[in-house]
């Protein structure tokens, strides 16, 4: 006989609890993930087209060419690599935005979740130094829940089996991938925690300089860290470590998982509320919490139906549905493709794993997995890196990349903006330009004058030919900076003055030959003439 076979029933009753705490989710559930998912998609391509000429066509700074052949792990495979001008990379987003409305709205929901996915990390890919937290959170959730049934309810799907007279079972979802959802959400936060581990974090002061990062906060930020005391700004960092620390044992707790995962994720949703009005990260926080949906009890969804019994009774009928039994037992064709889905997804939940040891900041390197882990092959197949060290070691010093090109008749302005060259890091400037440029310049500052001097180069000599500017705008001279500002010690409220690092300097060759020459040093004071 087989080990299945003389197994004590204590153990099978243990294993049923175990999947019926951590594996089961609420079709109600997946569906509301879907719908709030497919409609930040949509948000954030339309976030994105305000810099599509920018940074997603061949008249932007990164031509297809060097994405192509970048060196791994930057390079990942993106469909936008056959799109290169203007007119076909707006069809592509605009087809994207098509595929992420049926995807939120339940048509052929398995078919364009997939799209979805693959729309999504082409987008992400093109451009990989304007990828942030929001997309890896998204990524990671579609790659998870293509293994769920996401269309069951609350889609067209299910209507038109409705109509068909077939209609979909509300039975409870079982799947491994479920417990990789709530797996993926504790890594999030359990290596944020982690990696937050610093010197900054640990003597209370990293919300205070969190809280003068110019380019990023809001006005009430900024209004804030000049107000509030220094015991506050402590008692948040600490407070921050401790609903971080607490996430994951709540939510991988095999016992009441319902009211663990509410006491973990309720304050993680004030925690990101506080992100939102606070810091100008775009999407990210909006898309953390939708993932919280994905693990909305069959309670949760009957008080949900009663606040909503107010405004429609079918409605509030209809989330209030008991789930059904379980159907017959499934053919033999049927127990296989879901061994095998399963095995996948239990393949996927390790590689998640191996991945954040292997992305950790903190994690010394002798403790690490290789970097040619067979585990790391869905990280570099997907562009999933559980890189969740945002805000781990806040900078005492705030930075902006500017560069400053001169025209033949004297003229001076910024080649990526197209206006004045800023003088100072002002509040809130990276989202008055979109935010995805915060991301670019600090990729920039870091390495402007190393592998990309050539390429950035390459793009301002250029840049004349992006929409809306002419051959009056063409570029003969070029500097690139990092204009930098201390931000005060704790307790103090004035910062220090704003300094220009010179990254590099290029004239226009005459002719057209190699690439421009590139020289690094640092100058202090305000942004220097054009050479």
């Amino acid at each position: 006989m087989g080990p299945t076979a003389t197994r004590p029933p204590a153990a099978r009753r243990a294993i049923r609890r175990l999947t019926e705490a951590l594996c089961t989710a609420d079709p109600r559930s997946l569906a509301a993930y879907r719908i709030v998912t497919g409609l930040l998609l949509i948000v954030s391509v339309l976030l994105r087209w305000k810099n599509i000429d920018l940074f997603y066509t061949n008249v932007g700074i990164h031509r297809n060419i060097h994405i192509a052949f970048m060196p791994a792990p930057f390079a990942r495979p993106s469909l936008l690599l056959g799109f290169g001008t203007p007119a076909a990379v707006r069809a592509f987003f605009v087809f994207s935005i098509a595929v992420f409305a049926c995807f939120a709205a339940g048509y052929r929901t398995r078919v364009t979740h997939l799209l979805s996915f693959l729309c999504a990390l082409s987008i992400h890919a093109r451009s990989p130094f304007m990828s942030y937290g929001a997309d890896d959170v998204m990524r990671s959730f579609l790659l998870w829940t293509l293994f769920l049934p996401l269309g069951r309810t609350m889609s067209a799907d299910a209507l038109l089996a409705r109509r068909r007279g077939q209609p979909y079972s509300l039975a409870p979802v079982r799947s491994i991938a479920v417990f990789g959802c709530a797996l993926q959400l504790a890594v999030i936060y359990g290596f944020t925690f982690y990696d937050k581990l610093t010197p900054v974090w640990i003597e209370g002061d990293a919300i205070h300089y969190t809280l003068w990062m110019d380019e990023l906060v809001t006005p009430l930020a900024a209004a804030l860290r000049t107000t509030l005391p220094l015991w506050v700004l402590r008692f948040v960092d600490y407070g921050t470590l401790a609903i971080e620390a607490a996430a994951p044992v709540l939510l991988l707790s095999p016992w009441r998982t319902g009211w663990c995962r509410l006491v973990g994720l309720a304050p993680l949703a004030l925690l990101h509320a506080s992100i939102f009005f606070l810091i100008d990260v775009d999407l990210f926080s909006p898309t953390m919490v939708s993932t919280y949906l994905l693990f909305v009890t069959p309670g949760g969804w009957r008080r949900v139906a009663r606040a909503v019994h107010r405004i429609s009774a079918k409605w509030a009928s209809h989330l209030a549905a008991p789930l059904q039994p379980a159907a017959s037992r499934p053919g033999r064709l049927a127990r296989t493709g879901r061994a095998v889905r399963e095995v996948v997804a239990a393949s996927l939940a390790v590689s998640v794993v191996t991945n954040a040891l292997y992305s950790s900041l903190l994690l010394p390197e002798h403790l690490k997995p290789s970097d040619r882990s067979p585990t790391l092959v869905w990280a570099y197949a997907t562009n999933i890196w559980q890189r969740w060290g945002m805000f781990s070691d806040p900078p005492k010093t705030v930075g902006w990349f500017v560069m400053s090109a001169q025209t033949a008749d004297g003229r001076r302005f910024d080649p990526i903006t197209g206006g004045p060259v800023i003088s100072e890091i002002q509040t809130g400037y990276a989202p008055s330009l979109g935010l995805f440029l915060y991301y670019f310049s600090q990729t920039m500052r870091a390495q402007a004058a190393g592998p990309y001097a050539a390429e950035l180069a390459d793009f301002v000599f250029r840049s004349h030919r992006l929409p809306g500017r002419n051959e009056r705008d063409a570029a003969v001279a070029f500097a690139a900076y990092s204009l930098e500002r201390p931000s005060p010690p704790p307790g103090k409220t004035t910062p220090g003055p704003h300094r220009a690092r010179l990254l590099l300097f290029a004239r226009r060759p005459s002719d057209d030959p190699p690439p421009p020459p590139v020289r690094t040093h640092a100058v202090a004071g305000p942004i220097a003439p054009t050479p």
